[in-house]
């Protein structure tokens, strides 16, 4: 096994475990985002800019 290949299988589960969320709220957020579409993407977007306003 190369350096690549080693990456491609661990890398997406590294993510995941930097991130800290759970592989439950990565599933979730994904299937919201595929029945929801874009609308969810501008909902994060408009959610992040009040966030920073508010802190």
């Amino acid at each position: 096994m190369n350096l690549k290949e080693i990456y491609h299988k661990t890398g997406p589960g590294l993510v995941v475990a930097a991130t800290g969320l759970g592989g439950g709220d990565i599933v979730a957020a994904s299937a919201a985002g595929a029945n929801y579409g874009t609308t969810l993407l501008w909902a994060v977007v408009i959610g992040s800019v009040l966030k920073f306003c508010l802190e």
